[in-house]
């Protein structure tokens, strides 16, 4: 029984990585979407220097 539910956690755990990989691409995608757009570069806006 335990094998079952390890492989059912296995299996949601992919999924939900799936999901948040999926998530971060829309997001870069609307941002550069935006960037194109406006015809605006890229500006840090945290203001750190390395």
């Amino acid at each position: 029984m335990e094998q079952t539910e390890s492989l059912g956690n296995e299996t949601h755990e992919k999924e939900r990585q799936k999901k948040a990989i999926v998530a971060v691409a829309r997001k870069l995608a609307v941002i550069m979407h935006k960037m194109l757009e406006s015809k605006k570069p890229f500006e840090r806006t945290d203001k750190k220097k390395k």
